[in-house]
């Protein structure tokens, strides 16, 4: 199943904890885990790697990275991921950017956030850097007044604040397809930095929809 270094053992090591999760009777402590994991192994090194360890098992010595689960969940994804590929999924996020929705850009996020391990605030500031400009604006001036602590209320929040902020477009875009054009008619939009009072309107009622949003989602 597993016999080189890279991002397979990740993947491998999540197929193997939702098997146990769906069957728990199966596997009701951490030493049947293990062991089950440790068989699986049958290529090459890697499985030499699980015979050395299952004949450590055997013999009663469950120290070192066989004490416990998270211990040797730990070990056995340092032995068999590859740094290089880990690097490459750090190069990938780092260089992500929002080109569509923020819907679409939270998914390309979420599925090279699984090869990575980084805290919160890491993701928070990768996921911010990658957002369309306006979106980040929008989301710094909320978060002004409304703190975010979390990866996935960031995330939710500028979902929000990218479907607002596309209404008004559309809205807008709407209201100025059904104006008869006229050489007589007043500029629609800026002029000398001046923002018509439908174009306020358009922005109000975003901020309106995002602030409804949010505290149907908080339960404020």
């Amino acid at each position: 199943m597993m016999g080189r270094k890279g991002q397979l053992p990740k993947s491998f090591m999540l197929d193997c904890k939702t098997y146990f999760a769906a069957n728990p009777s199966s596997f009701p402590a951490d030493e049947s885990q293990i062991i089950f994991i440790l068989s699986t192994l049958k290529e090459g090194i890697a499985k030499q790697w699980g015979q050395y360890y299952l004949s450590q098992i055997h013999q009663g010595h469950m120290d070192g990275i066989l004490a416990d689960w998270d211990i040797f969940e730990a070990g056995f994804l340092s032995n068999w991921t590859d740094p290089a590929a880990l690097l490459t999924a750090e190069q990938k996020l780092g260089q992500l950017q929002q080109h569509g929705s923020a819907n679409d850009y939270a998914t390309e996020f979420c599925i090279l956030q699984t090869d990575l391990e980084w805290d919160d605030s890491m993701y928070m500031a990768a996921f911010c850097k990658g957002l369309k400009s306006e979106v980040r604006a929008k989301l710094i001036e909320h978060s002004l007044g409304c703190p975010i602590c979390t990866l996935d209320d960031l995330i939710t929040t500028a979902c929000l604040i990218d479907d607002a902020l596309f209404m008004a477009r559309k809205e807008h875009q709407q209201h100025t397809a059904n104006t008869p054009s006229s050489s007589n008619q007043p500029a629609q939009g800026k002029s000398a930095g001046f923002v018509t009072r439908d174009i306020q309107d358009k922005q109000r009622k975003a901020v309106e929809y995002l602030e409804n949003a949010l505290e149907l989602k908080t339960g404020r």
